[in-house]
């Protein structure tokens, strides 16, 4: 088997990761943001057979990247240059991070005509993510010919939702013609730290949530290793309050913003995905610049974290509930991984539950930040979707 290539591909942005054989096996990973812009800038951190922990971090300073089609040949030609492969044949398999796979797919899957007819028909569901993945997927193709490409799908992990759970109080035909439902995104990170919680407890915890915790943030309830319960709806609007998302949000406001303020469809599509949640009470998308204002006592930056870790309990509570108790909770994501501040906020609030977190290892970001007698296991665990999509795409090739 040669080397895995994942891609993951945006408007803006490409990540990227390359594996050895034997996938877990790293060999370099990195980024392209703000492409098409001044600012376009090129990440890479580097690793080294048999070593363990972080690789070598490289600032690959200013890049002229314009788009996702320029991304992709700008990646094979730096893993070239890198000596991580000494040509393009010897990436045997790419697994690329599709946003929204609807009610078709629930597993990782081989590209073929039809799987990328349907990922073009669901990017009315997701227009800022799928058509994007589209344009990664497709220009894989043509650079290299033969190779398989593996579509791995955000919203797969999430098809194991019950009914009561994924269905709307709508009439059925909005579902059944239109696919007007729950569906669920970050499911390549809340598997991921379901089988992280696996790895350290020794065993799938029953009742585990996973609290995915970024610019966009999720929390979700599973069961058995199975999602049952998720935050985040139809798209990624739902749910907890987010970097420029309102999160859970009355539908009757929609109405008001297009009916009394007369704004038009796309003016309240805009406002809501990019002028909405911290950044509107905040003023500020990114907590830790939050939190710098927060201890200054900056009302509205304190009002905005409040918000984020009541939300964030609010659906812990909920979730608890549905799976009749809770045995570990796992906080992800950059402010999941990295805000203590906001994990103390939100344990504080769930000791009731049995969730009681030792306040030094919590503030050090240690993986297990339990404290003893403590009857729920909270951990810290990083994001790899990368690697999960990686794992997936060799099962699945």
């Amino acid at each position: 088997m040669g080397k895995v290539l994942v891609l993951n591909t945006g408007s803006s942005s490409v990540k990227f990761a390359l594996y050895d054989p034997g996938v877990d096996n790293l060999t370099i990973r990195g980024g392209i943001t703000r492409m098409g812009t001044r600012s376009c800038t090129l990440s890479v951190e580097r690793f080294y057979t048999g070593e363990k922990g972080e690789g070598e971090v490289v600032d690959g300073g200013p890049c002229r990247v314009k788009d996702a089609d320029a991304a992709v040949p700008f990646i094979l030609d730096l893993l070239l240059k890198e000596n991580r492969i000494d040509s393009l044949h010897d990436v045997a398999l790419i697994g690329h991070r599709v946003v929204h796979g609807g009610k078709k797919y629930d597993k990782a899957t081989l590209v073929t005509e039809d799987v990328l007819k349907d990922i073009s028909y669901y990017s009315r569901y997701a227009p800022l993510h799928n058509p994007h993945n589209l344009r990664g997927i497709r220009r894989c193709q043509h650079l290299l010919k033969g190779v398989p490409n593996v579509a791995v799908f955000d919203t797969a992990f999430h098809r194991t939702l019950p009914a009561k759970a994924c269905l709307y109080g709508l009439k059925p035909e909005l579902d059944e013609r239109h696919g007007i439902r729950k569906y669920g995104f970050h499911g390549t990170n809340h598997k991921w730290c379901a089988h992280r919680a696996a790895e350290f407890l020794g065993g799938m915890p029953r009742r585990l949530v996973t609290c995915h915790l970024g610019n966009g943030s999720s929390v979700t309830a599973i069961k058995d290793g199975q999602s049952v319960e998720t935050s985040m709806g139809f798209t990624p609007l739902d749910g907890v309050i987010m970097g420029t998302r309102p999160g859970s949000l009355d539908p009757g406001i929609v109405l008001q913003l297009l009916i009394e303020l007369k704004l038009k469809p796309e003016d309240v599509a805009r406002m809501l995905n990019q002028e909405s949640g911290l950044l509107a009470l905040g003023g500020k998308k990114d907590v830790r610049d939050l939190w710098k204002l927060a201890r200054d006592g900056d009302k509205r930056a304190i009002i905005a974290l409040d918000k984020l870790a009541s939300d964030v309990v609010k659906h812990i509570g909920a979730y608890a509930a549905t799976l009749n108790g809770l045995d570990c909770l796992v906080f992800s994501g950059g402010i999941g991984e990295n805000a203590w501040y906001i994990r103390s906020e939100v344990c504080q609030h769930l000791g009731h539950l049995g969730v009681l977190i030792d306040t030094e290892k919590n503030q050090r970001g240690e993986h297990d930040i339990s404290a003893p007698g403590a009857r729920v296991k909270t951990f810290i665990v990083a994001a790899n979707e990368e690697l999960q999509i990686a794992r997936e795409t060799y099962q699945h090739a």
